[in-house]
């Protein structure tokens, strides 16, 4: 009897281990995601990170940390979207992405340039991917947007 309790007490603590490793594994990404879907949310988040430093570079507005481990061209369309460009740039500058944001006046190869100065892997993204397009809310839609960035910010993340 003392044999089997040693056993089970041993496979709860394998469990148990099991699955705090796979919180910690996914939790950037989840926090992430969460951050971006309700920006209420990043604000409660923001302490756990280190602010990024914001600077005004000749191509645009440079949102670095301290240690970037991927680089992320964020373009605006046109039309001024909905979405805050700032607070998307900080939210993903939080978790170790540089984040150029070009000004208008920029030629995006000079951006783009300066991106690969940085000396990590550069991705480029429209700021209308981090933001819910369908009109009517429904549990599909806001579903499908909830695993759209799940997928972003994992590869975001996972860029080395």
């Amino acid at each position: 009897m003392k044999r089997r309790f040693t056993y089970l007490a041993a496979a709860v603590l394998l469990a148990d281990l099991l699955a705090m490793g796979a919180a910690w594994h996914v939790s950037p990404t989840l926090s992430l995601t969460v951050g971006l879907a309700v920006p209420e949310v990043e604000q409660m988040l923001s302490p756990l990170y280190p602010d990024p430093v914001r600077e005004d570079v000749v191509s645009g507005e440079l949102h670095r940390p301290a240690r970037p481990r991927a680089a992320l061209v964020l373009t605006a369309d046109a039309v001024r979207s909905e979405i805050d460009v700032r607070a998307v740039a900080r939210a993903l500058a939080r978790r170790d992405i540089a984040v150029l944001v070009p000004s208008p006046s920029a030629a995006f190869d000079t951006t783009l340039a300066h991106a690969h100065k940085l000396g990590v892997p550069v991705r480029v993204e429209s700021v209308t991917s981090f933001q819910h397009m369908e009109s009517a809310s429904t549990i599909a839609s806001r579903a499908a947007y909830a695993w759209r960035l799940l997928r972003l910010s994992h590869t975001l993340l996972s860029t080395r």
